[in-house]
């Protein structure tokens, strides 16, 4: 592709050979494997992942004070689970509200 600024012999081969200007956009395929494996390996969860909130451990459970809390931070956290579940066909009541504005209220 030609820079900002080109130069005219850049410039002429651009317009003379478009398909080959075109096809140095694209990566090779070394640079394509290398990203198709590192976006494999970000979006897998391990088989034992745990969540947050989900449980409390059996330890924590048996004081009364850390249990309460436990209940209100896994209430809190499965409102905010339901505010990001909003439906995509509401999104065009809220054009400029992105979830980062509804994580602020909280």
């Amino acid at each position: 592709m030609p820079t900002e600024d080109p130069t005219n012999e850049e410039w002429e081969w651009f317009l003379n050979k478009l398909e080959e200007a075109l096809l140095k956009c694209f990566p090779s395929q070394i640079q394509a494997t290398k990203v198709m494996a590192i976006l494999d390996v970000l979006s897998n969860h391990s088989p034992d992942e745990e969540y947050i909130g989900e449980k409390i451990e059996p330890y924590w459970a048996e004081d009364s004070v850390i249990n309460a809390v436990f209940e209100v931070f896994s209430g809190k956290l499965k409102e905010l689970e339901g505010i990001m579940q909003i439906p995509l066909s509401y999104t065009y009541w809220l054009p400029n509200i992105s979830i980062i504005h509804l994580w602020i209220q909280y």
